[in-house]
């Protein structure tokens, strides 16, 4: 083989590496994804990215066969960087996805038009939607879960709306946001006299949701005390306040919410069982931003549609700027992005540019596959491992444990799958192809 100094470039190796080495094996040793062949590259040329020492790039590749006396000598093989026109290309549909979406909203489209608060494309938000028009009618009770800023009281108030209840009280609680020693007259209410300060009745969230809904976020923090009079009153269906004898009926439907995992929460003593499946009649799942990215776009619109509703401008957003929005991992998810917009909004104003964007958004990771590199995943330690082995099968087994593993975990959803182990969709079902899944 010999190289040219471009060629030496564009693959992030010196002439010498590149000399007398096989070029097809040197490529996918570097691509970040083994959806192409040989055939390929010879027959019609493919843009392939390659991983060079951690920063991403496209490299459009061809190769031409030629022959000596009458046999295959070797290919001639061009390589173009696209690296540059890929990002442009990915900046133009980017901003042409959000101003679809963002004319959408302005002349009353599709997402406002429909009331529901729920907003996404994607196939699980969608799944979501539906779930929640099942449950909904019931009067059911239903434990929401997700991480903190995913929408679990958005969701609990859309149940609200599409259910008979619709008319009554929707009351919406957290149940870390107040001392321990007040939570029990804050649920169930007290009568006057009960304790020191107890000057006059009070009615109690349950008493004040009658014939509504009653939302308790995070009740993975009542104490074990509050968590069995809780399932009395799920049971019983009646309260008793603080200081009286007597209970008292409440009509209320029962909603929780959790970013915690309440089975393990039960495993180590730290939330009653019984209480658990009361609550878990029915679960929500609200996967958090990073696994959908998908919908940022449109979350994009819909949010600068809320925050400057009124001010007589709707902000422009630049492709560099909604490229970082869509590289970020968002830690605190949907919470976090509406409050990296009204960031941006006050030093932008109508136009929002990357420096209008925090420092952390601009400097997040741009390549799962490099990330996931820095942080591999660890399969087997030095003790577990016996020789001599069979490589190659034993990789095949890893990555068809994956495949299937990842499959389940997106109840079948292949996008969401392909999301989950961090490479293209193209990609993930080349690979299901592959192992025949």
């Amino acid at each position: 083989l010999e190289a040219t100094p471009t060629a030496s470039e564009l693959l992030g190796k010196s002439v010498n590496e590149l000399i007398g080495k096989d070029f097809f094996r040197i490529i996918k040793e570097q691509a970040l994804e083994e959806s192409f062949s040989k055939e390929d590259l010879v027959n019609k040329g493919c843009d392939i990215e390659l991983n060079l020492n951690g920063v991403k790039r496209t490299v459009q590749i061809s190769a031409t066969s030629f022959n000596h006396s009458d046999a295959l000598a070797g290919y001639v093989v061009l390589l173009r960087d696209k690296t540059y026109e890929k990002e442009i290309e990915e900046e133009l549909r980017l901003h042409y996805c959000f101003k679809q979406e963002s004319e959408s909203i302005k002349n009353g489209g599709e997402v406002l038009c429909s009331e529901s608060k729920i907003v996404g494309k994607s196939p699980v938000i969608a799944a979501i939607r539906n779930l929640i028009e099942k449950v909904a009618p019931t009067d059911a009770t239903v434990l929401i879960t997700g991480e903190s800023g995913t929408g679990k009281e958005l969701a609990a108030s859309e149940i609200h709306r599409l259910s008979s209840r619709k008319e009554g009280p929707f009351v919406a609680f957290n149940c870390s946001a107040i001392p321990e020693n007040l939570l029990e007259s804050e649920l169930f209410g007290h009568i006057r006299g009960s304790f020191t300060s107890a000057d006059r009745d009070h009615k109690g969230l349950f008493r004040q949701a009658d014939g509504g809904t009653l939302f308790l976020d995070e009740v993975g923090e009542l104490p074990l005390h509050l968590q069995a009079k809780l399932l009395r009153v799920i049971q019983e269906r009646a309260v008793k306040p603080v200081g009286s004898t007597h209970t008292i009926p409440v009509n209320v439907r029962l909603i929780a919410a959790t970013n915690r995992n309440l089975k393990k929460e039960v495993e180590e003593g730290r939330f009653r069982e019984d209480l658990y499946y009361r609550l878990n009649v029915i679960n929500i799942h609200l996967p958090p931003l990073r696994e959908r990215k998908g919908d940022i776009p449109l979350l994009v619109a819909v949010l600068l549609n809320k925050l400057t509703k009124g001010k007589g401008f709707y902000p422009v957003i630049s492709p560099q700027a909604m490229r970082y929005l869509l590289n970020y991992t968002y830690p605190g998810n949907v919470r976090e992005l509406e409050n990296v917009l009204e960031r941006a909004l006050i030093f932008g104003e109508d136009a929002i540019l990357p420096e209008h964007l925090p420092e952390e958004v601009r400097n997040s990771t741009k390549d799962l596959t490099v990330q996931k590199e820095k942080e591999p995943t660890k399969i087997y330690t030095l003790d577990d491992l016996e020789f001599p082995v069979n490589l190659e099968e034993i990789l095949k087994e890893v990555e068809r444990k994956y495949l299937e593993a990842a499959l389940e975990r997106a109840q079948g959803v292949k996008t969401k799958a392909a999301e989950l182990l961090g490479i293209n969709f193209r990609s993930f079902r080349y690979r299901l192809q592959k192992f025949n899944i």
